[in-house]
């Protein structure tokens, strides 16, 4: 069967992952803030890919939609109605 999907350009993807400084950027804030965010458990938690400390981009604006609650509560969310944070 031949593939009828057109050919993608990488270019015009938008991440699924981002580095501390996109995400505080992402966020509004100053690197420096989202270092104190992170420290305080006051946003989601990171992800680790081979050594490299990543945010889900989808997470982080379902987390600023829904008021930027500390990372227990965020955690605690109900998961109704597909509210999975991104994660599986």
């Amino acid at each position: 069967m031949a593939d009828t999907h057109p050919p993608v350009d990488p270019t015009s993807l938008s991440p699924l992952l981002v580095r501390r400084r996109e995400a505080a950027r992402l966020c509004g804030v100053s690197l420096a803030a989202w270092a104190r965010l992170c420290a305080a458990g006051r946003c989601p938690a990171p992800i680790r890919l081979g050594g490299v400390v990543l945010w889900r981009v989808e997470e982080l604006r379902a987390w600023t939609e829904a008021g930027c609650p500390d990372r227990a509560s965020w955690e605690a969310w109900p998961r109704a109605a597909g509210n999975a944070h991104g994660r599986r």
